[in-house]
């Protein structure tokens, strides 16, 4: 696989495509966090390498960026149940970790919330769950209509669901 990626430095995001063209999920994308702890080797497809990285304790900033960079690898390594719970995790401890007024402004928060809204739609997607995938998407185009990846993620789903609908 090649893994593309662009680039925003403005929120300090790097989205990387999912899973390995000519699989059945080749057309997600999930949002790996740039400059943070597991990013070089996700980018690098070292997924065992981020993996143990980013699942050390001793980890404790950034800690939402650390549990997404972790759902992305771990799923690019088809361990969806640990990709769900870290997923979770990062959905979990986002909302302390950005109100620190260390971190980035509202507009940021807002943008990364939306991403960890998408990845878990993502995963929840690969784990067959259509109705909680849609419902993430949503979400997160609910926080950003303009949001790439959740955009190309539900219209991705929903062209399967009517592809299977058809068959």
């Amino acid at each position: 696989m090649t893994a593309s990626f662009r680039s925003a430095s403005t929120t300090a995001l790097a989205v990387a495509a999912l899973l390995t063209v000519g699989t059945a999920h080749a057309g997600y994308r999930m949002t790996a966090f740039g400059g943070t702890l597991g990013f070089d080797e996700i980018m690098s497809e070292d997924y065992d390498a981020a993996s143990e990285l980013l699942d050390s304790r001793y980890a404790e900033l950034d800690r939402y960026a650390r549990h997404a960079n972790l759902c992305v690898s771990l799923l690019k390594s088809k361990n969806v149940e640990g990709a769900m719970a870290s997923c979770q995790r990062a959905l979990t401890v986002a909302p302390t970790d950005l109100s620190s007024s260390l971190l980035p402004g509202i507009g940021k928060r807002t943008a990364i919330m939306t991403h960890l809204y998408s990845n878990r739609g993502v995963v929840r997607a690969v784990a067959g769950d259509v109705f909680g995938a849609r419902a993430d998407f949503e979400r997160a185009l609910s926080l950003d209509a303009d949001n790439a990846n959740a955009r190309t993620n539900l219209e991705y789903i929903s062209a399967n669901d009517v592809a299977q609908t058809e068959q």
